[in-house]
């Protein structure tokens, strides 16, 4: 616990952002859903602009104002499964201007500071033998938030190829659900709740998601650790 508070106060302005990237995007997405409930001819005006949407998308997600749960099961109540073919690539934008907002924000000081806090560095250590799993894991987890991992995989050191690839792999799973549960939802609330036959299979699959993420990330935490502890 004493470490804990510790790298707290040595990060006081990373964690105030980090809560931020996660209050911020629930304001976001609540606000978007208020104006496209009230205001019937702005959902007439996404359809007819359809990348214009996804374009707007890029940003909105990059700069944490709406969480991309939220836009998949949008983009698939709105134009159904070929949405992927669109959102994909506006994620992958999205997560490269998160990536460099990220970096600028920290400018390594987290890295530095765990030092001073766990002298066997096991995070910086896990991060570096097996970044393209640790960034897939992250990803896939739906309870943690794009915008929140956004800013703290750069500040873990994770290398921007890494971040991409491993990053656009793992968030497929849920993104594709969401846009599948999107798409056959009857009307808007539906989609964003999961609807009415959907929300079973939404909560088994994303614990099921939640669960691989966790027992995948303790794995790798404890594999690392036993071979520090060897070392």
């Amino acid at each position: 616990m004493t470490n804990i508070k510790k790298l707290l106060h040595l990060n006081r302005g990373s964690a105030i952002i980090s809560v931020v990237a996660v209050v911020l995007p629930i304001l976001g997405s609540l606000l978007s859903l208020y104006f496209i409930v009230e205001f019937p001819e702005f959902t007439d005006w996404i359809k007819a602009h359809q990348i214009i949407f996804f374009l707007g998308t890029v940003v909105t997600m990059a700069i944490l104002l709406t969480p991309t749960t939220f836009i998949a099961s949008l983009s698939g109540f709105l134009f159904g499964l070929s949405s992927v073919f669109y959102l994909v690539p506006a994620y992958v934008t999205a997560s490269l201007l998160g990536y460099f907002l990220g970096q600028r924000l920290d400018r390594g000081k987290f890295l530095t500071s765990i030092v001073e806090v766990d002298n066997k560095q096991l995070l910086k250590n896990t991060v570096e033998s097996n970044p393209f799993w640790f960034v897939m894991l992250c990803r896939i987890s739906p309870i943690l938030p794009f915008g929140l991992m956004n800013i703290a995989l750069p500040a873990f050191g994770v290398k921007i190829k890494e971040f991409v690839s491993a990053g656009t792999v793992g968030m497929l799973p849920r993104t594709m659900l969401f846009i599948w549960l999107g798409s056959a939802a009857q009307s808007l609330m539906q989609a964003i709740e999961g609807g009415e036959n959907g929300v079973g299979f939404k909560f088994y699959l994303t614990s099921l998601l939640v669960v691989l993420s966790s027992l995948g990330l303790l794995f790798l935490f404890k594999r690392k650790l036993k071979h520090l502890k060897e070392s």
